[in-house]
């Protein structure tokens, strides 16, 4: 189950990987289309998305580093990397840390709630609406952290 856990992170990295190569190449946008590429990845895997992260054995994020799992394999420092592009150089570690926690934690959980379909005020609209909504969630966040940052 671990090396299965291990090659949903790896998955995972890579579609954000082409969700960032695929957006406009501003860091704002690479930061959406990772968010989107995270959801996407958990509807269309979840059961692996399950594994990973509620599993009886759950893997931590960063993964350790292992043979065939390089760094590229980790979405949380794809992430990172993401929120420092987007941020600037004047943001701090600690705003760098606040972004990240603000941004996985809107994108996991829209995706835990839609894969349980635990969101019911989102149940009575049709999918292509729910994930609109999420994709505008994700879009929305971006704009505010670029909008914070981009004062400094």
């Amino acid at each position: 189950m671990y090396a299965l856990a291990l090659r949903g992170f790896s998955e995972l990295s890579e579609a954000m990987e082409r969700g960032m190569e695929q957006a406009a190449p501003n860091p704002r946008a690479r930061l959406s289309a990772t968010g989107k590429a995270y959801v996407a990845f958990a509807l269309a895997n979840p059961q692996l998305f399950r594994l990973m992260f509620f599993g009886k054995r759950p893997l931590q994020l960063p993964l350790p580093e292992t043979p065939g799992h390089g760094p590229s394999a980790n979405p949380l420092g794809l992430l990172h990397s993401c929120i420092e592009a987007a941020l600037g150089p004047a943001a701090s570690p600690l705003d760098v840390a606040t972004a990240v926690a603000s941004s996985w934690g809107l994108v996991h959980g829209l995706s835990h709630l839609l894969i349980e379909e635990a969101a019911g005020f989102l149940q009575p609209l049709a999918l292509s609406d729910r994930l609109q909504i999420t994709d505008r969630a994700i879009d929305q966040l971006a704009a505010g952290l670029s909008r914070q940052f981009s004062d400094l």
